[in-house]
């Protein structure tokens, strides 16, 4: 009766520590990766011995909150003669579910190396899925070869031999095609259906949606259609997703009258157009400038009462502002409030960038303001919208405190924000004429030493602060990095021309000479009225080139290569497209438009030297000044220099007639 009374009892505190097991179990399906670890913890100190399936839910409540440390500790915690497929399958999820995609190929060859049986097609795609989400494609790739080759090896290997890997499944072809879209290679999702059906691998429908995807990120939309094709085939549907790419794809090639059809053939086949669908054919509108399309897409989403969102509103504000109807674009913005719709950082931006393109500087900032009050915080579009719009009210030292303000807020500025900035302070050299070139070059300097790939505008906008400002030593030293350190900036014909009033502010009239007559040339660049404009900066009035008196050998040598370059500038002007349009050998008119007051004059000069030859009465085209803001009216130039000239001049509304002859008219 003892020994049966004993035996009862261990076997009721055997099956009590069962249940308890159990019940563990259960309770750390939802707990989160503290309450599981504290848990564990607590049952070591009860001296009850955790079994593989505790410490399987405990490694699943660290995945859930990424912590992968403690699910690795957990892991290795557990003997490894204890371990499952489960256990191992979730540590690489976990490590996958972090980035560490490394660590988790590591462990992957570890086990596939201890006990290839032990490898199952769930753990497989877990590290494909790994692989995917740190975009490596080609570790994808290479997974699903070894999988496939499984197949082969196979059927040669004896039947007693468990194969390496198992042979991949629909889930992991759709894994690869998916990682193949998210980096672009449309070609390989192809590929990756071939192979499916000579594996005898049947796709699904989110196969078929992920190589559409692929097709949409290339822009490539007639294979994404025969994609779509190909789904009745297989007895598949297409869904909502399938749609939205298919609407991405022909969205981003500009073939917006098949997106509308799409939406239509959406209704048709029982498929209720989202509002992420009509968002991508909304913004599509705006591109095309089609504010009607736009707005009756708005109209039917209301008539098929189909949930409106920010995403959607965002697009047909950025549509409406896109097409210049600017007071219904914000008229979503005020009504969005009506429509229970939350702004978002988006949502603000867009206000923002809509403010700037209207050179409403002060709406833009107070936006600014108002996402610093909100919940919000400020992105790298934010701060360099409003950085623009400082530009636009020539504020560059606020523009500048935005730029290093981003940094306080952990906003990393990139180039697009660099450029802004330093168009900023190149506008506040031509407003106020102050130093902020030097916060130009400085910028400038700092997005080099932040590792950002140069772009063309922003090396641009740094040399134009220097030449307005006249330090043309600076202007040289950054033009000079066009062949140097500066390999992912183009010359283009406007770092080409600042180059080129560098040269003449600093009277390198040799250098400047050589510019024009070949690198100019080796650029590709067509000569406009901006190069002639740029050329004349520096360059001195005829009339004081000779001072009286003997000159020096450096001042012959400086008089020589100042007439050297004005000859050849007369010659191309004559000879180029901006000539021809300004003036005609014998022609009565001379139209200036378009010209700086150094380049009108030289015109000017050649149009007189011109009549010389058959004195007659000049029409000079000067117009009226209302697009030289901040520029010498060319009208007043003019004047003074045919005051200069003693000719006989008669002011008119835009311009000058001028008589070419001194006394009295010659005889014909």
């Amino acid at each position: 009766l003892d020994r049966g009374m004993r035996e009862s009892a261990a076997r009721s505190a055997a099956l009590g520590k069962r249940q308890m097991q159990i019940d563990v179990t259960e309770s750390l399906s939802t707990a989160d990766w503290q309450e599981a670890i504290d848990c564990l913890v607590a049952m070591q100190l009860q001296s009850l011995q955790a079994d593989i399936r505790v410490h399987n839910a405990v490694i699943s409540a660290c995945r859930r909150s990424t912590k992968w440390a403690e699910a690795l500790a957990c892991f290795e915690d557990v003997p490894a003669k204890d371990r499952t497929v489960v256990t191992a399958t979730t540590l690489l999820g976990c490590l996958g579910d972090a980035g560490l995609w490394q660590e988790a190929l590591h462990r992957f060859s570890l086990i596939r190396s201890d006990n290839a049986a032990n490898v199952d097609p769930y753990m497989c795609n877990t590290v494909l899925q790994a692989f995917k989400n740190s975009g490596k494609w080609q570790w994808c790739l290479w997974l699903l070869t070894e999988m496939s080759h499984s197949i082969s090896s196979n059927s040669l290997a004896s039947k007693s031999r468990p194969p390496s890997l198992p042979p991949p499944d629909t889930l992991s072809f759709n894994t690869v095609i998916g990682s193949a879209a998210e980096s672009g290679r449309w070609q390989l999702a192809f590929d990756l259906l071939r192979v499916m059906a000579l594996q005898k691998e049947r796709p699904n429908v989110r196969t078929f949606n992920a190589a559409i995807a692929a097709c949409a990120e290339a822009s490539e939309w007639q294979r994404a259609l025969l994609l779509q094709q190909e789904l009745p085939k297989h007895q598949l549907k297409p869904t909502d997703v399938t749609y939205v790419s298919l609407l991405k794809a022909m969205n981003s090639a500009n073939e917006l009258h098949r997106s509308l059809k799409m939406l239509k053939e959406m209704r048709r086949e029982n498929v209720a157009p989202g509002a992420t669908a009509y968002s991508g054919v909304i913004a599509a509108c705006g591109t095309h400038g089609k504010y009607d399309t736009a707005k009756g897409l708005l109209d039917e989403m209301r008539q098929f009462q189909v949930e409106s969102n920010a995403v959607v509103l965002n697009a047909a504000m950025s549509a409406f502002i896109k097409c210049g109807i600017l007071g219904d674009a914000y008229q979503i913005y005020y009504d969005m409030s009506k429509q229970q719709v939350r702004p978002d950082l988006e949502t603000y931006n867009t206000l923002m960038q809509s403010f700037v393109q209207q050179s409403y500087w002060e709406g833009a900032l107070h936006t600014l303001e108002t996402i610093r009050s909100s919940t919000q915080d400020p992105d790298a579009i934010s701060y360099t919208t409003a950085i623009d719009a400082c530009r636009k009210g020539s504020f560059w030292q606020e523009a500048i405190h935005l730029c290093w303000e981003m940094r306080l807020q952990h906003v990393q500025p990139d180039i697009i924000t660099f450029g802004a900035t330093i168009a900023a302070c190149a506008e506040g050299a031509r407003s106020d004429g102050s130093g902020s070139w030097a916060f130009a070059l400085k910028l400038f300097d700092e997005a080099q030493l932040e590792g950002l790939t140069m772009s063309t505008p922003c090396l641009n906008n740094a040399l134009q602060a220097c030449v307005i400002a006249s330090y043309w030593e600076s202007s040289l030293a950054l033009a000079s990095e066009l062949n140097g350190s500066l390999e992912y900036v183009a010359p283009d014909l406007v770092n080409s021309n600042l180059q080129l009033a560098a040269l003449t502010m600093s009277h390198q009239w040799k250098h400047a000479l050589h510019l024009l007559k070949h690198n100019f040339s080796q650029r590709g660049h067509q000569i406009d009225a901006s190069t002639y404009n740029s050329a004349n900066i520096g360059m001195p009035e005829p009339q004081t080139e000779l001072v009286g008196g003997q000159r020096t050998t450096g001042e012959e040598d400086t008089a020589t290569g100042v007439q050297e370059f004005r000859e050849y500038l007369m010659r191309t002007f004559i000879e180029s497209d901006v000539g021809r349009k300004a003036f005609f050998s014998g022609d009565h008119v001379l139209d200036l438009h378009g010209m700086s007051l150094s380049s009108a004059k030289m015109a000017l000069q050649l149009a007189l030297d011109d009549a010389k030859q058959k004195p007659r009465t000049l029409l000079i085209v000067t117009g009226q000044g209302k697009h030289s803001t901040g520029e010498p009216l060319l009208k007043e130039g003019v004047a003074s220099m045919l005051d200069k000239l003693q000719l006989h001049a008669r002011a008119v509304a835009g311009g000058f007639y001028v008589q070419t002859w001194r006394g009295k008219r010659p005889k014909k």
